[in-house]
């Protein structure tokens, strides 16, 4: 299918976002709340935890609209061009015969930023590799730190400074898992910041991760970050992929902004 264009080139740095003093929402708990769309398409993410009962967190996408999704299609290699989206291999539980191939090839790219937001495999059996490539044959391709995945654990989000990556899911086991979903998206993968307003960024679209604590698959205790995200278009959406705080006590906060005065206009 055409992807989206490249992204527009950023504005100086310097630029700050005006927001307001009351958020859109604050979230908590193991529900996924349902996809934001905000105009103007600014926007200010914090995630606050407090010292005790630290869970998996947070993994969202953000654009101009929903996230395009790819499901496997009878085991057909599929070539992907959009700046970001979601790749799965398809509703309820995978068989031996779900065979699945994607190229993530968009235009422009040279770092490709990846999150699973689900995976439940046959552990050293059902595996999802991912490999990096310099072109659409993958002729070199190479595995990115820690392919292939497979088991119940869930990576770290990760970013990859590649222009194409190749995943691929062939189950050779008898046994019936959910399987998995992934999250990708054109650039870096970018750092939560302790002062959301130290550090805007400028983005067509992007994955928004929160940090694992040293050695562990959960959230740190005690941690207090943020994003400031702006984008081309005249509305941003953010979706949430993955979701799981500490019930009203850890909170994702959402705040709507208004972009920097030298940010481009709206296509």
């Amino acid at each position: 299918r055409q992807g989206l264009p490249p992204p527009p080139p950023p504005p100086p740095p310097g630029s700050s976002l005006t927001c307001e003093s009351s958020t859109i929402g604050s979230y908590s708990g193991s529900f996924a709340p349902l996809p934001l769309e905000l105009s103007p398409a600014a926007m200010r993410l914090e995630f606050t935890s407090d010292e005790i009962i630290n869970r998996a967190g947070v993994l969202a996408l953000f654009g101009p609209a929903a996230p395009p999704q790819h499901t496997c299609v009878n085991g057909q290699p599929a070539l992907v061009t959009d700046q970001y989206g979601i790749l799965s291999d398809g509703p309820g539980v995978y068989t031996s015969s779900t065979n699945c191939f994607w190229t993530i090839a968009p235009p422009g790219a040279t770092e490709i930023s990846v999150g699973f937001a689900d995976l439940a495999t046959a552990f050293g059996s059902d595996k999802v590799h991912i490999e990096a490539c310099s072109d659409h044959s993958c002729a070199d391709a190479a595995p990115v730190d820690g392919s292939p995945f497979s088991g119940f654990l869930i990576p770290e989000a990760f970013s990859v400074q590649t222009p194409v990556l190749r995943v691929s899911f062939e189950p050779s086991s008898n046994s019936n898992f959910d399987g998995f979903e992934l999250a990708f998206a054109v650039g870096e993968l970018e750092a939560c910041s302790e002062s959301a307003a130290s550090a805007p960024f400028f983005r067509h679209s992007g994955l928004i991760a929160t940090p694992r604590g040293a050695g562990n698959a959960n959230y740190p205790s005690e941690l207090s970050c943020g994003w400031d995200v702006y984008g081309p278009g005249s509305s941003i959406t953010l979706t949430f992929l993955s979701f799981h705080t500490e019930l009203n006590f850890d909170l994702f906060h959402v705040t709507q902004c208004t972009p920097p005065a030298d940010a481009p206009p709206p296509p």
